[in-house]
């Protein structure tokens, strides 16, 4: 995970300083970030060596999902603090699977019970 960690510092820190340089606002500024995704993979690559493609799959899942409008926040503090969810999987997107409508049904009611996101 601590290459995780990287990536999102990388991410806020990209997004802050492009934001300061230009006035742009914070949905502007995901927009372009998630052209960059790869970019900031090779440059991480760069500075700390070949990344593995399991690890890379999940800093891309991570830069998307942090990235998105809907989940951009107000205040940098805020921005770190999701970010540090986001390490610690507790609010990365679950896979969309399709079901029957009465296992859909089953497949809700267990997970509003156990008060989490069932990832399988």
């Amino acid at each position: 995970m601590l290459l995780a960690n990287l990536e999102l510092e990388e991410i806020i820190d990209l997004s802050k300083t492009t934001s300061q340089l230009y006035g742009k606002t914070m949905e502007r500024v995901s927009s372009a970030l998630i052209s960059k995704k790869k970019e900031l993979l090779t440059a991480l690559e760069l500075a700390y060596g070949k990344i593995l493609a399991e690890i890379r799959r999940e800093l891309l899942q991570v830069a998307s999902y942090i990235c998105e409008v809907k989940t951009l926040t107000n205040t940098w503090e805020e921005l770190r603090h999701k970010s540090a969810e986001l390490t610690a999987d507790r609010a990365l997107p679950f896979r969309k699977r399709k079901f029957r409508d009465e296992e859909a049904t089953t497949t809700s009611l267990t997970t509003v019970t156990e008060g989490k996101f069932c990832d399988r």
